[in-house]
């Protein structure tokens, strides 16, 4: 294990964007359970645009995440119905170590407030 997942001792369950509808709302895939290292801190980056994002998380994962997709801090088996506390992908940042071989990667979430979108 690298030393980019060895510090993943929580769970999260990422339901992945998957596509958008006709329209325009996104559509995601269904729950897996992922280990992260999740960490609750407000902070605020720009995009590559310059135009400012506030996150309400930040969490340390082991792939590559799209933006839009869902996360929630907990195990797959204790998730409530339906799924409350959930959060929003809006930036992802991946760092390659000294030899790119592994890359560190960290997602910033902010928190969503509607009902889980479409699951396809």
């Amino acid at each position: 294990m690298s030393v980019e997942t060895t510090e993943l001792n929580e769970y999260a369950v990422l339901w992945a964007l998957s596509s958008y509808d006709n329209n325009g709302e996104a559509t995601v895939s269904a729950g897996v359970e992922l280990k992260v290292r999740w960490t609750d801190a407000e902070s605020q980056s720009a995009t590559a645009r310059g135009t400012p994002i506030a996150a309400d998380a930040t969490v340390v994962v082991d792939r590559d995440i799209a933006l839009d997709s869902i996360m929630r801090l907990g195990r797959l088996s204790a998730l409530p119905t339906p799924p409350t506390d959930l959060y929003e992908v809006v930036s992802m940042r991946k760092t390659p170590d000294l030899k790119a071989r592994n890359y560190r990667r960290v997602v910033s979430l902010r928190r969503y407030k509607d009902a889980l979108p479409t699951i396809v």
